[in-house]
């Protein structure tokens, strides 16, 4: 079956959706499929037609960017796996047999608009509460598109249903081969992790603001964080930091060095840090974002906080670092809950779907 996968430029730094995506590409290019990743510079779906300054700045970073688009040095990817670019997608771009997924709604409002032929066998790939990132009316008419929808999480499906019945359930998974556990859970200390993003959305504002406070109570807290930006100013000497940090450098000196890990994030679709955190014996320590949801019961194997609560998160986690058998019973309940998450079963679910809307089914 043909397959296109159909994303925004990148900038080839490592990205938790971009990562799933090139996942199961490379599961479907080994599976015999034909696969196509197309990375473009700009969709101009109906509500941008008239946006002149936007398309203008697209067309300047992607001439920027051009040259960069058919290689990523963060992930391997299957040589099996085509990579094309362009600004556009060619006016006779087609898949007459096979599917193909759009990216964001963006992305599934351009080829909604502009190659109706793709109707049928469109899929829109929903990791996010994607109203983040641009105007809630703009994103809603992407999700009242009558396509096919695959969400990555249980709350996602909840919050669709609303919108459109047309939804399938492909959970995201723990790659079990990168994080799993190398220190004993008990005899960590008072370290606590966090990552480090750009988007406020991703709250590492409050968490640094958590740290702060909860150092005034634990003088002796040490922090290890980890981002694809530069070290935060506020951070303190005696803190680590890891930028654009490896599979490898996150099981062993970020995650099986830390008690906790700290999540303030005000929406996650499924929390993939958070899973990563958990199977390296981390105590997960989180708002209520939405996508913890699957894997996460507060006092369970995790405890949850309201989104932006930072006097609730900073008692939480004093908590935790001065209640040792409840940070390790809970830790290792975390390390339960996720380890039903593998990929070999998500990967399967999602090439069912693809080969059912493919088929026309």
């Amino acid at each position: 079956m043909k397959i296109d996968f159909i994303l925004r430029n990148h900038d080839d730094t490592p990205s938790g959706g971009r990562k799933v995506i090139y996942s199961y590409a490379n599961y479907l290019a080994d599976k015999g499929h034909t696969v196509t990743i197309w990375f473009l510079g700009d969709t101009p779906f109906y509500s941008r037609h008239a946006n002149l300054f936007k398309q203008i700045l697209h067309w300047i970073h992607y001439v920027r960017s051009v040259k960069n688009q058919e290689e990523i040095t963060w992930f391997r990817l299957n040589p099996k796996v085509m990579i094309k670019s362009g600004f556009h997608l060619p006016k006779n771009f087609t898949n007459k047999n096979g599917c193909v997924v759009a990216f964001d709604y963006g992305i599934s409002l351009y080829l909604y608009e502009h190659y109706p032929t793709l109707r049928n066998n469109l899929i829109h790939f929903i990791q996010a509460d994607e109203r983040v990132y641009d105007a809630a009316d703009i994103v809603e008419s992407a999700w009242r598109l009558p396509i096919h929808k695959v969400v990555v999480s249980l709350w996602l499906k909840q919050l669709l249903s609303a919108y459109n019945n047309n939804i399938s359930l492909v959970p995201n998974y723990l790659e079990k081969e990168k994080f799993y556990l190398e220190s004993t859970i008990e005899q960590r200390d008072y370290t606590v992790s966090l990552l480090n993003h750009a988007s406020p959305s991703k709250g590492t504002s409050e968490g640094l603001a958590v740290i702060n406070l909860a150092k005034k109570q634990i003088p002796n807290l040490r922090v290890i964080m980890f981002g694809n930006g530069n070290r935060p100013e506020t951070l303190s000497d005696n803190d680590q930091y890891f930028q654009m940090a490896t599979p490898q450098q996150l099981r062993q000196q970020v995650y099986n060095q830390s008690a906790i890990y700290l999540q303030m994030s005000h929406s996650e679709g499924w929390g993939l840090t958070a899973t990563e955190a958990m199977a390296c014996g981390c105590t997960l320590l989180s708002t209520n974002n939405g996508g913890i949801s699957d894997f996460a019961k507060d006092k369970y194997s995790a405890l949850i906080v309201s989104v932006g609560d930072i006097t609730e998160a900073t008692k939480k986690l004093v908590y935790l670092l001065s209640h040792q058998k409840e940070r390790v019973r809970i830790a290792s309940n975390g390390l339960k809950s996720v380890s039903q998450y593998t990929f070999k079963n998500s990967a399967a679910a999602f090439e069912e779907i693809l080969d059912r809307i493919g088929s026309g089914l």
